[in-house]
């Protein structure tokens, strides 16, 4: 009769503070911690191989391939002009500079040569991989599926193939999800913060609910979709698609708790520092 009289967020109110705790916290994490890095580390270095291999021999005649023939010969310029390209005009600089940077890191370390204008760039798709495994791995809650899912991002041939040229689509993707990473160790984070607060009556003392103090994670994936931005003006994308996504999980947070009004909490609350 109760569920009949008031709102889904009012159930979720009169909830005992231990129920709402405990839809909080959700499924633990795994508790194969070890096996889980071993299976990251091992799937990592096996994507390691595979992009690393012969990286300097597909070129043409030793010369940049494709769209390298942009970039590859800007990264080298900026990294003999002290970050400037010869361009005058700058009729060709289509992007910011953070992934021509990230190239001519390697070109400093190998010079202008194929290992050095990709050697980012296979670095990138490896971390995407170890990525890959400890985000599924999250948010399966299982160990398994996470090494699966790191065997199909290194099978993937478009990711294979862009770990291993001198452009830029590599960076945005390793950027974006590292962004992703962190929103989710945020959304984990969060929740357990606000388990604390039922758990204490904290959460109740509000409508909107607790305050949560300065998120780090939150903040580190602010930074990641900066970077993201820096690499191609499309990041902006992204950075429009995680804001929404972040709101998303701060709503969702707040109504399992137990709040009141857990959309007006969230805009009171989050929306702002997150901005």
């Amino acid at each position: 009769m109760t569920a009949l009289l008031t709102r889904p967020d009012e159930v979720d109110h009169l909830r005992p503070p231990t129920d709402r705790a405990a839809t909080l916290l959700g499924r633990p994490m795994p508790g194969d911690r070890l096996r889980g890095w071993v299976v990251t580390i091992v799937l990592t270095l096996v994507a390691a191989v595979t992009r690393f291999q012969n990286l300097g021999s597909p070129t043409d005649k030793g010369t940049p391939v494709f769209d390298e023939k942009h970039y590859v010969p800007q990264a080298w310029q900026m990294l003999r002009n002290g970050g400037f390209e010869d361009n005058a005009g700058y009729e060709l600089v289509v992007h910011p500079p953070l992934a021509k940077q990230l190239i001519a890191l390697g070109e400093w370390m190998f010079g202008y040569n194929g290992w050095g204008w990709r050697f980012s760039a296979a670095l990138a798709g490896t971390i995407i991989v170890l990525l890959t495994i400890r985000i599924a791995r999250r948010l399966t809650r299982s160990t398994l599926l996470g090494g699966i899912a790191g065997i199909l991002v290194i099978c993937d041939g478009v990711l294979f193939l862009q770990a291993r040229m001198g452009m830029l689509d590599i960076f945005i993707a390793l950027f974006a999800l590292s962004a992703f990473a962190c929103l989710l160790c945020d959304r984990d984070q969060v929740r357990r913060r606000l388990a604390v607060a039922v758990t204490e009556g904290w959460a109740d003392e509000s409508p909107w609910g607790p305050r949560l103090g300065f998120r780090w994670w939150r903040f580190a994936a602010g930074v990641c979709l900066g970077l993201t931005f820096a690499v191609k003006w499309s990041g902006l994308y992204y950075m429009a698609f995680f804001g929404l996504l972040c709101v998303g999980f701060d709503v969702a947070a707040r109504r399992a708790a137990g709040v009141p009004r857990p959309w007006v909490g969230t805009l009171r609350r989050d929306v702002l520092p997150a901005l």
